[in-house]
């Protein structure tokens, strides 16, 4: 059975309520700095969580279903799950194991790519570095068979950007009936790469974006309008993160004082 949509019908975590459909060939993020609340729902996307009726594939509870365990992929990058960067041994491996084919040109190809060999230690086994495994796991997650692909921490132990955005364009990289949904630890190298985003603000509001399009205003005094308010996402020091207002709000951002309009892959600068 494949997945043809993922509903989640107004699921409750802490005071945020979320409704929403994911349909293949869709890349999603979610980012919030509530990062448990996050946990808790990946959780429940995940099908290892009781979602009391609220979360479905195929209009079917997804919640231990066998057949939605065959179409998904978890994997948060911060766990460790191959140890080797031979491709063919990596395969069987995990055929043994999941049942699951490997698509070796992809996997060496990545491990080329990102200079995984770099980072690790040959004794006699594979010893990675954090770094290294961030790196392996993004190979196993861009060569792995699957639907829908789930991942947490993406960019875990990388700080170079170019490496950010490796990372971002493989796991983002479906074909027309696959799914990515990514729990966004790093913003700026994923542009370009997604077409929602869930946003968990500061405020208990659920606000889903699209990243390709929608702005967001930075403003240093705190706004009073009450239009301007609600549409408020993140409090930073000194500074107010407004969603997509439009022109005349903006112009009353302005006369507040300093306002600069922002891109989503630009908030974390200011976070």
């Amino acid at each position: 059975m494949s997945i043809t949509s993922i509903k989640i019908k107004h699921l409750e975590i802490d005071k945020y309520i979320l409704n929403f459909e994911i349909l293949p060939d869709e890349r999603w993020g979610i980012f919030s700095r509530n990062k448990e609340t996050v946990r808790i729902f990946i959780n429940q996307l995940n099908g290892i969580k009781e979602n009391q009726n609220t979360c479905f594939m195929n209009d079917i509870d997804l919640f231990d279903d066998k057949d939605y365990f065959k179409d998904r992929v978890y994997l948060n990058f911060k766990d460790s799950y191959i140890n080797s960067i031979k491709a063919k041994n990596v395969k069987s491996d995990i055929y043994k194991r999941y049942k699951k084919c490997l698509d070796i040109k992809k996997f060496e190809e990545t491990i080329e790519t990102l200079q995984t060999r770099c980072e690790c230690e040959i004794k006699n086994r594979y010893i990675f570095t954090q770094k290294g495994n961030t790196f392996l796991n993004c190979a196993f997650a861009y060569a792995l068979e699957k639907q829908m692909l789930i991942v947490s921490n993406p960019t875990i132990n990388v700080k170079e950007i170019n490496e950010k955005k490796e990372i971002a364009r493989r796991i983002t990289d479906i074909n027309a009936e696959g799914i990515a949904f990514i729990c966004l630890d790093s913003l700026a190298c994923f542009e370009g790469t997604l077409d929602k985003v869930i946003i968990l603000d500061d405020f208990n509001n659920v606000r889903i974006i699209d990243p390709k399009k929608d702005t967001f205003v930075l403003v240093d005094d705190y706004p009073s309008n009450e239009d301007i308010l609600k549409e408020k996402v993140f409090d930073c020091v000194d500074k107010t993160i407004i969603y997509n207002l439009n022109n005349d709000n903006i112009k009353e951002c302005k006369r507040l004082g300093k306002c600069e309009v922002l891109s989503f892959y630009q908030i974390e600068d200011y976070l």
